[in-house]
């Protein structure tokens, strides 16, 4: 699938899950925003080279830190912007293979799929941890300088 229509693809289906979540107003646009931040940065670590569960990882700190960021800038939980950024990186297709690999007793198919499977949800996990460290140091820092 070529890169525009797949980043197009993660925009609409980010913004069907901010409608989901009932993020209103002026945070529909940015939530959304962020599920095509993700997905871009996904494809430009796996583009550089970078394995997938690397790739996963830093797509899944920028999430973090811009869900931390637009919060802040908007004044709105940054959930509202985290979850939607999410949702691109979610390695449902390999979840559903592996689950299809399972019900026909493919055994090798399941363990490779739930390994694989296991290491993305890690590796987002990973990311999110690094990016609230971050997140959460830098609001120590402002509070240490008096703001």
């Amino acid at each position: 699938m070529n890169a525009a229509l797949s980043l197009s693809a993660v925009f609409f289906g980010s913004l069907g899950f901010v409608l989901l979540f009932n993020v209103r107003g002026r945070n529909v646009l940015p939530a959304a925003l962020g599920g095509l931040m993700a997905h871009a940065m996904l494809l430009a670590a796996l583009a550089a080279g970078l394995g997938e569960a690397a790739s996963t990882a830093l797509a899944s700190l920028a999430s973090a830190l811009y869900a931390q960021g637009m919060a802040r800038l908007r004044r709105s939980p940054a959930t509202q912007f985290l979850v939607p950024a999410l949702i691109p990186l979610i390695p449902g297709g390999l979840l559903y293979h592996t689950m299809l690999s399972a019900v026909s007793s493919d055994w090798p198919a399941f363990g490779e799929g739930g390994a694989r499977t296991l290491t993305l949800a890690g590796a987002i996990a990973a990311g999110l941890a690094v990016g609230a460290a971050f997140g959460g140091a830098l609001r120590m820092r402002g509070k240490g300088e008096g703001k």
